[in-house]
């Protein structure tokens, strides 16, 4: 709604289309996401995500600005974007990232930890973000911007680099 859609059957038609994207892009990752590197598809999928929120930033303000316009239904396109983005890399490549960086004495626990991270993470984003957008409308996706800019930085920078987990057991 706040994208400008008033009618609540093409709303519903929208939101039915994330699944149907989601379902049709999980495919994506099954035959490519070993062919190009971890790397690669989490910096394509943070400019990716990206873009998408700048897009929705652009038309949910052009929607406040300008309530009616049939051009403000072209917003649904960017949700969609930001979810095959999203599906490709991050999606997939959050859970077997974790699994590979820990070594095998480690790996059920490290497994453990970043699953539960990431759980409290989806958490705190779904409890913090309506008060947020209904503070700040369309800033909020600013706000996700930049967090996909401190992202794309932290994977082109820091990702790929040894992760050495000493090991201080006494023998």
């Amino acid at each position: 709604e706040r994208g400008g859609i008033k009618d609540p059957h093409t709303r519903n038609l929208a939101t039915g289309g994330v699944g149907i994207v989601l379902f049709v892009s999980a495919w994506i990752p099954i035959f490519y996401f070993d062919r190009l590197g971890r790397k690669t598809w989490f910096q394509i999928g943070t400019v990716g995500m990206m873009a998408a929120m700048i897009g929705i930033t652009i038309l949910q303000w052009h929607a406040e600005h300008h309530p009616g316009d049939p051009a403000n239904y072209t917003i649904v396109v960017f949700p969609y974007l930001f979810y095959v983005f999203f599906n490709v890399s991050w999606g997939v490549g959050s859970w077997t990232y974790a699994a590979e960086i820990f070594p095998v004495s480690m790996r059920a626990k490290g497994n453990a930890l970043t699953t539960a991270s990431l759980w409290i993470a989806c958490y705190i984003v779904a409890q913090a973000s309506p008060p947020i957008a209904d503070a700040i409308g369309w800033g909020l996706y600013i706000i996700y911007s930049g967090i996909c800019v401190g992202a794309f930085f932290f994977v082109r920078y820091a990702l790929g680099t040894s992760l050495i987990i000493p090991n201080f057991r006494q023998h």
